[in-house]
């Protein structure tokens, strides 16, 4: 939980607030005194939970404790996470023994990625047809002193320039 104060953040986590995470809970504290907030993740009267603050440690200078301490915060956030993961990963049979899990999808949205994939390679290969055709254009007109103009399509061009081209190569023959 983070409660940002005058500009400056404070962080309440310990292994209750990670059983907690993604829910909304009701959190009392006073701005006078940020060193412990309550919460009450239901409305029950009886259920409610004291966090102590975080200590912030000096980056680069903390000593081995306070890394240590900060580090221990974090396991304590992160075990209910992990004791559900390792709860329902046995149950999941694309998990297996591989260490990364595998995007699991419908069948509509992979062929709706497919015709996305094909799309784009068709683009991709009209954009480099049209690169090498402006290429092709750019070395004749340089060759032939022509100035370009924009006005006539680059097919247009390309033929304007190759049949001045052969005209050239059989008026040199």
């Amino acid at each position: 939980i983070l409660i940002t104060h005058r500009k400056v953040d404070h962080w309440f986590r310990n292994e209750i607030t990670g059983a907690l995470i993604g829910r909304l809970v009701q959190t009392y504290y006073n701005l006078d005194d940020l060193s412990s907030i309550v919460i009450k993740p239901t409305n029950d009267p009886r259920e409610a939970y004291v966090i102590p603050s975080e200590v912030v440690i000096p980056t680069g200078t903390a000593s081995a404790e306070q890394s240590q301490a900060a580090n221990a915060s974090v396991e304590a956030q992160n075990r209910p996470a992990r004791t559900l993961y390792k709860t329902i990963a046995p149950h999941i049979p694309q998990n297996g023994p591989e260490r990364f899990r595998r995007q699991i999808v419908s069948p509509e949205f992979a062929e709706d990625q497919a015709d996305i994939a094909a799309q784009q390679e068709a683009i991709r290969q009209q954009q480099s047809q049209t690169r090498r055709t402006q290429r092709k254009i750019n070395r004749l007109e340089r060759s032939h002193g022509v100035t370009p103009h924009s006005a006539v399509s680059d097919e247009r061009r390309l033929a304007g320039l190759q049949l001045l081209q052969e005209s050239n190569q059989d008026a040199n023959a």
